[in-house]
């Protein structure tokens, strides 16, 4: 696992950075296709720190971006970006979305979907992630 360094002069993600992000189905696809799951480590060579740096505003767009770009995605590839979110919320410096995080939507998408969320699953993200937003949102 990497520990990420807080560098002051970096500038945080923001909605308005968000906004001006621009969620690339493709590099979805790249994620899904390369992590291994089962080991977390296999996120240290997933990214490069400029890939880490440039995308790093992916935690922080709207609901409607992620359902627009994930509609026409597998439930089984949604549950792998579940898995590889709750993981790099933690591992990748300034992913940290909280309440905004893409783990939420993409569980809402599956609930739209009357997809269930298997317990398995829910745990492992509590195991994985402090994120008490996780992964249905805030109540």
């Amino acid at each position: 696992m990497s520990t990420g360094v807080w560098d002051p002069n970096a500038s945080s993600s923001t909605q308005e950075n968000a906004n001006n992000y621009q969620l690339d189905a493709d590099f979805l696809k790249k994620i899904i296709n390369t992590v291994n799951i089962d080991d977390p480590r296999s996120l240290d060579n997933l990214l490069s720190e400029n890939e880490i740096k440039e995308h790093r505003d992916i935690m922080f767009l709207s609901k409607e971006t992620w359902f627009s770009t994930l509609e026409n995605f597998e439930n089984e590839e949604l549950l792998m970006l579940i898995r590889f979110f709750t993981l790099a919320e933690v591992q990748f410096t300034n992913w940290q979305a909280e309440e905004k995080s893409p783990v939420i939507w993409i569980a809402k998408l599956l609930r739209k979907r009357k997809y269930a969320i298997q317990k398995d699953l829910l745990i492992w993200i509590k195991n994985n992630n402090k994120n008490k937003f996780l992964p249905f949102g805030p109540l």
